[in-house]
């Protein structure tokens, strides 16, 4: 037993002589959809926030988030000399927190639970005239209702991370969504982000 409390306090000590903190900047480009959707095409956004690194070990860190994520999915349809183009763009505020396993110095697998809130949920439609004109047809937008949707999404995310320089990093992730966007639906958010992470 006295043998086990010297390796447990041997290990806390070298854990705690290790630690080391540092945070920054995170941004970078999403690409969307909405899985079960007739929004299943690509949607192109951006996210921007702050991130922070709390380096337990040699290698193993913790990485929480918060970032503005635009997202959402977009679908695409051609009939005769029309074509119709219809997007959904979801403002969302989002806190990954993510386990990083560094399996080699500069070089991390990362993975771990996200939390979004929904700050603006809107529907584009425009309709195109494929004639010479190319003129719109038919064009609006409108907010969902509040009701219609959760405002808190859930997801599991997966990715890694590289270190070009100690304070520069690239990143590319991949998030699921675990519950529905629509309140009576099926709808789930499916994000890949590549960005940069600069650190102070």
């Amino acid at each position: 037993m006295k043998k086990i409390t010297l390796l447990l306090a041997g290990m806390i000590m070298a854990t705690g002589s290790f630690a080391q903190f540092n945070w920054g900047l995170k941004t970078g480009m999403n690409f969307s959809n909405l899985i079960n959707s007739r929004y299943t095409s690509i949607k192109t956004g951006m996210h921007v926030g702050f991130f922070g690194e709390y380096r337990a070990a040699q290698w193993f860190a913790l990485q929480p988030e918060l970032l503005y994520s635009v997202q959402g999915g977009s679908d695409i349809t051609k009939e005769n000399l029309i074509t119709s183009r219809q997007r959904i763009r979801l403002n969302y505020v989002i806190l990954p927190v993510t386990a990083k396993f560094y399996v080699t110095r500069n070089l991390s697998i990362d993975a771990g639970p996200q939390v979004g809130y929904v700050i603006r949920a809107k529907r584009f439609d425009k309709d195109i005239d494929n004639t010479e004109s190319r003129r719109a047809v038919n064009k609006y937008k409108r907010e969902f209702n509040a009701g219609d949707y959760n405002v808190f999404d859930f997801s599991a995310t997966a990715g890694l991370t590289y270190k070009l320089t100690r304070r520069i990093g690239v990143s590319a992730r991949y998030s699921h969504g675990i519950n529905d966007f629509l309140v009576n639906g099926d709808w789930k958010n499916s994000v890949i982000q590549t960005g940069f992470l600069i650190g102070f």
